[in-house]
């Protein structure tokens, strides 16, 4: 189960620099704006990763 969690949370992350990346296609990104994506983009991810980590062990105290 963990690491179905852990490969969503890296999924999340790619969408997020994807979205972050395709919404700004007006031209080249700077270094400051990949950093800011990259930054959101592991926010992101690490969001994802303590939420279905918090649903897991929410389904596992449900369940015992």
């Amino acid at each position: 189960m963990k690491t179905w969690i852990f490969l969503l949370s890296l999924l999340a992350v790619a969408l997020s620099w994807r979205l972050g990346t395709r919404a700004r296609r007006d031209g080249q990104l700077t270094l400051a704006q990949k950093i800011k994506i990259l930054g959101k983009s592991l926010m992101a991810g690490v969001v994802v990763y303590f939420v279905l980590i918090g649903l897991a062990l929410l389904y596992l105290m449900l369940t015992n």
